[in-house]
This record gives structure tokens, sequence and C-alpha cells, in this order.
């Protein structure tokens, strides 16, 4: 079984003044990509357990095609769940080491700002989205691999969600 879904939210329009306490606003820290992933794995099996779903454990076989393809998608400025080289999402998985005939999924997101909160903002939209709800809440995936890029000025941070049964 393999899924995908991609989410895209454009860029907050200049001139949006953040309610006070709001995360989201320009006020935000920025955070390197390893503490962006860890958030949003945390938040992801935050979700998870709030549901009754057992949390995701990583694994570098998902790990690396996740940061991978958040990376190559910064540098394309798009959403895609194809590779560089045109192959489906799972072909990556497998690549990086993940048992072939495990069910796979992937969700993408592209949201404004390079803080934690942006993996909250993120899990928030999959619940959101069928297709993306669907991958994160699937109670057969057992593994995740969590990647991010973050744009040049803080602009935007791609985030890649691997999953694996």
């Amino acid at each position: 079984m393999m899924a995908a879904a991609l989410s895209l939210v454009g860029p907050i329009a200049a001139g949006n003044a953040a309610e006070p306490g709001d995360p989201s606003g320009p006020a935000a820290a920025p955070a390197t990509a390893p503490r962006i992933e860890s958030a949003l794995l945390a938040e992801m099996n935050r979700a998870r357990v709030e549901r009754g779903r057992r949390p995701l454990r990583t694994i570098a076989t998902l790990q690396r095609p996740a940061r991978g393809q958040s990376g190559y998608l910064l540098g394309i400025g798009t959403l895609d769940h194809d590779g560089s080289d045109g192959s489906p999402f799972w072909t990556r998985l497998i690549a990086a080491g993940f048992p072939r005939g495990r069910a796979l999924g992937e969700n993408l997101a592209m949201v404004p700002g390079c803080g934690t909160e942006v993996a909250a903002r993120t899990v928030q939209m999959w619940l959101n989205s069928p297709g993306h709800r669907a991958n994160l809440l699937n109670p057969a995936f057992r593994w995740a691999g969590a990647g991010a890029a973050i744009g040049a000025g803080c602009s935007e941070t791609i985030l890649t969600a691997d999953y694996g049964s």
C-alpha cells in the first residue's frame, strides 16, 4: 500500500500583525532543521496518542530520504512527491534501506517561518486534510522520518514526513 499527500500554505501577507502570544507571528525564534524535525515528530506523536494510535519511532532509513526530499523541494520551490529523477516517493525510501513490501506514506508541507512552531501548524493542517490525516493516523505505520529545510531569511520551511509499517 502506497499513500501520498501534500499541503501548501502560502506566505503570510506583509503587514499582518500577530496576536500577542501568537507563536506564528514574526517574533517566533528561528530554529535549526534538526530541532524542527524533532518538534514535528513530537507533534505527530501527540496527535496519534490523543487519538488512540501508538507513537511513531524514528528510523534512519526514513529520516535520510525525508531530509533529502525537503532540501530538494526547497531548491525547486514547490512541493512534489516525485524525486529529482521523477521517481515516486517510495523508491527513495526503499533505496535508503526501508524494507520492500511494507506500507509506506508521505506527507509534505511548505509553511511560512522557521521556528519550532511550524511543526504544530503543519500537524494541524495535516489533521484537517483527509489524505494527510489518513497517513498521519494510519495505525499500520510504526516508523517515521521527518525532514525539514529552511528557506533563506527564514522565509519558509519545507517539511517531509515519511511513514512506514
